[in-house]
């Protein structure tokens, strides 16, 4: 009876041999607590690594009428698809069989599919009568390749899909193409932070100083679905303005996809903006679909290109307004020019504390002894917006009543102005007094606009003047 004891079957299938070959037979204690866990509770390798003589494990849920399975490799050709395996422990072992061998050969057949081609030889225990056990051995057996074959099939079509996952995105802007691109691509990280701050909490350079290889992470605030991305920078072309990313960590990754990568190029237009474009390929994990995932992640790219545009098109417009930031001043005085030069300007934190006492409180020189580069400061009254200033002599000629300050610390330095700078020149009048001219040029802060500034700083150029010229009138030998 025991030489008797053998069973055959065959299994047509869509799916090429070596395909199925490796994934039911070489690769199934890998795939079988996936694809059949109602059944396979876990697998792994005992012995050795797939070679034979290698023995694997597997470990079976409550439906099974035994907890595990030991088997052996006895024989394995790759190349024809064909492996004998030998069952050593557990299952009916030493319960109703004493011997079970098997011998598999997956052929390929000429429609591209394959046939699989089961023998099964085992040697029953004494006493043991066989009942509905082939039957459910071939059953079992069937289950395992057509588990296999269903897996493969919606592997495929996953493959296929993520093959043809990719999208593409336009994106026309008045910004020109170099400027774009180092906002809204290279620069994005810190820029990101300020003009999308409702979405982007955060975001800072993880490894390398912008070069390619270089990681950048993005954190996100609750409006995301997810908390962080990490993109690496694979490839740039500065003068091209082109570069591409791979998303490495974060967003969706490990969710729903496996790889992203972009290609971003930005490219001049013929009316000096530009026009944007975008691919981005990735591949969706098994099982995963995409519903509205492009339409948003369009949007998405556009809102990062447009806010970058606003953002570019704001500070075109206060770098056009600051270059623009100037005024000029013209004040008559019946004193001498050398004398109210010297009075107003140059000793004129001495002398305000002196006369303008409700304004200035005090003020010093902090560095220089009154050449160029010296700093002087004036400290003033609650009645002013800002406790003190700081400026800088940068042009001096004593003899044309001429110089060049800059305000380099307190005032509205900071606050509403990014720089600010006055030209003086005190011209001799034909009736012997003094022709005072002034020029002031600043530079606005992003977003700041100029009001009534403007006359109050005219206002308090003149109250210099004038009040020098008070004290110089009423003490007729000061600054001879």
């Amino acid at each position: 009876m025991a030489s008797a004891n053998s069973w055959t079957l065959e299994i047509a299938s869509p799916v090429a041999a070596p395909r199925l070959f490796r994934a039911a037979v070489l690769d199934w204690h890998t795939l079988a607590p996936k694809v059949a866990s109602h059944v396979v509770a876990s697998a792994h390798p005992v012995e050795g690594d797939g070679a034979v003589g290698s023995i694997r494990q597997f470990n079976f849920t409550s439906v099974m009428p035994f907890s595990f399975t030991k088997e052996r490799l006895d024989f394995l050709d790759l190349d024809k698809c064909e492996c004998k395996n030998t069952l050593i422990e557990g299952g009916a072992i030493g319960v109703s069989i004493e011997t079970a061998t098997s011998h598999i050969k997956v052929e390929p057949v000429a429609d591209g599919g394959s046939l699989v081609k089961v023998e099964s030889t085992y040697k029953l225990l004494p006493g043991v009568e066989v009942k509905d056990e082939v039957a459910k051995a071939k059953e079992a057996v069937t289950a395992i390749f057509k588990g296999a074959e269903a897996y493969l099939h919606r592997r495929t079509i996953t493959e296929a899909m993520a093959s043809a996952n990719s999208w593409t995105l336009e994106i026309a802007s008045p910004v020109a193409a170099p400027r774009l691109f180092r906002a809204a691509v290279l620069d994005w990280h810190t820029l990101a932070p300020k003009v999308a701050s409702h979405v982007v909490a955060s975001a800072h350079p993880v490894e390398g100083d912008g070069a390619v290889g270089s990681v950048r992470q993005f954190n996100f605030t609750s409006v995301m679905p997810f908390s962080f991305t990490k993109e690496r920078l694979d490839f740039l072309d500065l003068d091209k303005c082109e570069c591409k990313n791979t998303l490495i960590e974060g967003g969706a990754i490990g969710v729903s996809i496996e790889t992203a990568t972009s290609h971003i190029k930005v490219e001049p237009a013929a009316d000096g903006g530009s026009l944007v474009k975008v691919e981005s390929t990735y591949k969706l994990l098994p099982g995963v679909e995409v519903k509205d995932e492009v339409a948003k992640a369009k949007e998405a790219v556009t809102a990062i290109f447009k806010g970058a545009e606003a953002y570019l098109h704001r500070r075109t417009i206060t770098e056009a307004m600051a270059s623009a930031n100037s005024w000029t001043l013209e004040i008559a005085s019946p004193v001498a020019a050398p004398r109210l030069f010297r009075a107003a300007v140059l000793d004129w934190h001495t002398l305000a504390p002196k006369v303008a006492s409700h304004v200035v409180a005090s003020a010093h020189p902090v560095e220089g002894d009154g050449a160029v580069g010296s700093i002087r400061q004036f400290n003033f009254t609650s009645v002013m917006p800002f406790s003190f200033t700081k400026e800088r002599l940068d042009f001096l000629d004593l003899d044309k009543c001429e110089c060049k300050n800059t305000l380099i610390e307190g005032g509205a330095i900071g606050v509403s102005i990014e720089t600010a700078t006055s030209h003086i020149k005190v011209e001799p009048a034909a009736d012997g007094g003094s022709l005072v001219k002034v020029e002031s040029t600043y530079k606005l802060l992003p977003g700041v606009e100029v009001k009534d500034e403007v006359a109050k700083a005219k206002e308090a150029v003149t109250a210099i003047f004038k009040g020098a010229e008070a004290y110089l009138v009423a003490n007729p030998d000061a600054y001879n």
